[in-house]
């Protein structure tokens, strides 16, 4: 049985407001202290929850899920799926529209100083040791080839997940690497990423919750699929065909009490009570 592609179907934007538009009242209903912070790498989840959402596509895998008992996975977790996927797209369409829509935002020389030298000292790194990697040679050409800010931000993420994918390679290098380099590019990134989400008024603030929400509801969905299809494919690669999802700790209520963290601090709100 073929794998789950690597990356995400073509998505029509009508049939992403469609979904949109499909889930807004779940999406809305959520309560402030259940939403999670959007996901560091808004790309990688499109990768990844699109070849779930193209497997369960097929019929035969769709019916292999659907033999499973109710108790074990509700059916509307595979209906729900696609929406919430097309709608997560949809927001995350109007996050960059905002974001790409503030062109002329100045930010303190310092930080555009270490943010940009991080990024070329970074770069180097990777091409001189990626440029010929089969699977990461197309992300490393594309790298540092704008100057806006919201390129900055960019790269500086894609550098890190280069960085993180490729550790044992890239800490051999013996001239530009620093032990404190992601560190610095996550904390460069969302300095300058503060500024940008400032600078974009109160759409880009609205929609930054939105594209919050619709991953809340995304990843409830997911979570519940995913735990049903790492079982039925357990002897077929089975995190290669459903992949985890990297997450953010979700932001806290303003009327949860500190000594609840442990209890909802990283659990992600399913569905059912949207």
């Amino acid at each position: 049985m073929a794998r789950t592609p690597r990356s995400a179907p073509n998505t029509d934007p009508d049939a992403a407001r469609t979904a949109w538009e499909k889930s807004l009242l779940r999406v809305l209903a959520l309560e402030p202290e259940r939403v999670m912070a959007p996901p560091p790498d808004p790309r990688a989840v499109v990768q990844a929850v699109g070849g779930v959402v193209t497997l369960l596509g097929d019929d035969a895998v769709r019916a292999r899920f659907l033999k499973l008992p109710k108790d074990e996975l509700d059916p509307k977790h595979l209906d729900d799926l696609p929406v919430f996927y097309l709608a997560f797209v949809h927001a995350r369409g109007e996050v960059d529209a905002a974001q790409s829509a503030q062109v002329d935002v100045t930010l303190p020389e310092p930080l555009a100083q270490r943010a940009n030298d991080l990024r070329g000292r970074m770069v180097k790194v990777v091409v001189h040791h990626l440029e010929d990697d089969a699977e990461l040679s197309a992300e490393v050409k594309i790298l540092g080839r704008k100057k806006a800010h919201p390129d900055v931000v960019d790269d500086l993420q894609r550098l890190v997940k280069l960085y993180e994918s490729r550790r044992e390679v890239i800490e051999r290098d013996p001239k530009h690497y620093r032990a404190t380099d992601v560190a610095d590019a996550r904390t460069a990134a969302e300095e300058v990423q503060k500024i940008l989400s400032e600078a974009r008024g109160d759409a880009g603030k609205v929609w930054t919750d939105h594209l919050a929400r619709a991953w809340t509801l995304l990843y409830g969905a997911y979570e519940e699929v995913q735990a049903a299809g790492l079982y039925l494919y357990r002897k077929d690669s089975p995190e290669e065909r459903f992949p985890p999802l990297q997450t953010t700790r979700r932001t806290r209520g303003p009327r949860q009490r500190k000594d609840d963290k442990d209890e909802a601090g990283d659990k992600p709100v399913t569905p059912d009570g949207a």
